[in-house]
């Protein structure tokens, strides 16, 4: 619990940090280069990431805990740059950039378990031209968007996908059967 990590340079891992039950993990100034997934955690509720950078990984961050607060997260040339698979976590400045394809820039929920509701996403800039932007999986529940665009319109909801999105501010056509201008 409470794990600090501060101004570390993570370069060609499997995956750059793998938290499991480190409640409240506090990272700053975080840079993956070259990782197969930078980072993983599962009931690492409560943590903290501040600017994280994140370039030329196969995933970013895979979240699969509750309350977990991104600010300045911004990643470039991955394929997948953020799967949320976990509800109530706060996303503000999101930077997703990339010309490599892959599933898709933001990845919300989860082929199995629980619905992922809850999660807001502040300030996204989504640049992934004639690639998905967002794929929202079958356990994608509720998600607010406050802010921010998508450069690119390619989007896919999942069949058998419950997701609804709350919408504040946030340009790029979001797909209309699932999203709700606030």
């Amino acid at each position: 619990n409470q794990l600090e990590l501060n101004n570390v340079r993570f370069v060609g891992f499997k995956n750059g940090v793998l938290l499991n039950n480190a409640y409240n993990t506090l990272g700053t100034n975080l840079h993956f280069a070259d990782c197969e997934r930078a980072e993983h955690d599962i009931r690492s509720h409560g943590s903290v990431f501040t600017n994280t950078t994140i370039s030329f990984c196969k995933k970013g961050f895979e979240i699969r805990s509750n309350g977990v607060n991104l600010v300045g997260y911004n990643t470039s040339n991955c394929n997948i740059g953020l799967h949320v698979a976990a509800g109530n976590n706060i996303i503000t400045n999101l930077n997703l950039e990339t010309t490599k394809e892959g599933e898709a820039q933001l990845l919300i929920g989860d082929t199995t378990g629980i619905k992922v509701d809850g999660n807001v996403f502040t300030g996204v800039i989504i640049s992934a031209p004639y690639l998905k932007a967002i794929k929202w999986l079958k356990t994608a529940g509720q998600s607010v968007f406050v802010g921010g665009s998508a450069l690119s319109t390619n989007f896919e909801i999942v069949e058998g996908s419950t997701a609804t999105n709350l919408n504040l501010g946030f340009i790029g056509n979001l797909p209309t059967t699932i999203t709700k201008k606030l």
